[in-house]
C-alpha cells in the first residue's frame, strides 16, 4: 500500500467514527423529546382515569339525590294519607305510595349496576398511577443514560480530534482538501459510514457503488497515483 493511501485512510478510519459519536450526540435530544412524550402520555391516561371516575361519582351522586327525593315525596303520602277520609283518595294516596316505592328499587338497582363502575374506574385510577410512577422511574433512567452517553460520546470526540491533527502530518494539502470536498459534499454529508476514499474490489470496481471502473484507472490506482471512481467520484486506492 502506498504510504498516501495509509496516511488518508488512518485520518478516514478518524472521521468514520467522530461522524458516528457526533451522530450519537445529535440523537440525543430527539431521544430526550421521546422519554418526555412517553412520560407525558402516561400523565394523560391518569387524568382520563380520574375524570372517568369523576363522571361515575357524580352519576352515584344524582341516583342519591333522586332517590332521596322519591323518599321524601313517599313520607309526604304516607303523612297525607293518614288524613285522607275518601276511600278513593287513599287508595290514590297508596298507588302514589307504591309508585314512589317502584321508583325507588328501580334506582337502587341502578345504583348497584353504577357501584360496579365505581369499583373498575377506582382501579382504572389505580392502574394508571402506577403505571405513571413506573413511566416516571424509566424516564429518569432513561436521561440518566442519555446523560451518560453525551458524556462519554463527547470525551471519545475529543480524544479522536486531538488524535486527529498529527494523523493529518504528511498528507499532501490538495489531496487533504480533494478528500475533505468529498466528504463534505451533500450526497455524503449524512452518511456516517461513507467513505471518501475507498479501495477497488477484487480489482475491477469500486467499493462504494460497485460499478466497475477502467482499465486506466486501475493501472494508476496500482501505481499510487490519485484516482476517482468514473460512476460515482470517490477516490480510489488499489489494495495489495
Amino acid at each position: 500500500m502506498h504510504e498516501w493511501v495509509g496516511k488518508l485512510l488512518a485520518v478516514q478510519e478518524i472521521d468514520v467514527r467522530l461522524d458516528q459519536l457526533r451522530e450519537q450526540v445529535e440523537s440525543v435530544p430527539a431521544e430526550a423529546r421521546r422519554v418526555v412524550e412517553a412520560l407525558r402520555a402516561e400523565e394523560a391516561k391518569v387524568t382520563e382515569a380520574k375524570a372517568a371516575l369523576q363522571d361515575v361519582e357524580k352519576g352515584i351522586k344524582a341516583i342519591d339525590l333522586e332517590a332521596e327525593g322519591l323518599r321524601t315525596r313517599k313520607a309526604d303520602f304516607q303523612k297525607k294519607s293518614a288524613m285522607i277520609k275518601s276511600n278513593e283518595e287513599y287508595r290514590a294516596a297508596l298507588m302514589q305510595i307504591e309508585q314512589c316505592d317502584k321508583l325507588i328499587a328501580d334506582l337502587e338497582d341502578k345504583q348497584l349496576g353504577v357501584m360496579e363502575r365505581l369499583e373498575a374506574a377506582r382501579s382504572g385510577v389505580a392502574a394508571a398511577n402506577r403505571n405513571l410512577e413506573a413511566a416516571r422511574a424509566r424516564a429518569e433512567e432513561a436521561k440518566g443514560d442519555l446523560k451518560t452517553r453525551m458524556s462519554n460520546a463527547q470525551s471519545q470526540i475529543d480524544a479522536l480530534e486531538a488524535e486527529r491533527k498529527p494523523a493529518l502530518e504528511g498528507i499532501a494539502p490538495d489531496l487533504l482538501r480533494r478528500y475533505e470536498r468529498l466528504r463534505s459534499s451533500p450526497a455524503r454529508r449524512h452518511q456516517a459510514n461513507q467513505r471518501a476514499l475507498v479501495p477497488i474490489r477484487e480489482g475491477v470496481c469500486c467499493e462504494r457503488c460497485r460499478m466497475n471502473v477502467t482499465a486506466q484507472t486501475r493501472m494508476n490506482a496500482r501505481k499510487g497515483m490519485l484516482v476517482s471512481c468514473e460512476h460515482c467520484g470517490t477516490m480510489l486506492y488499489f489494495e495489495d
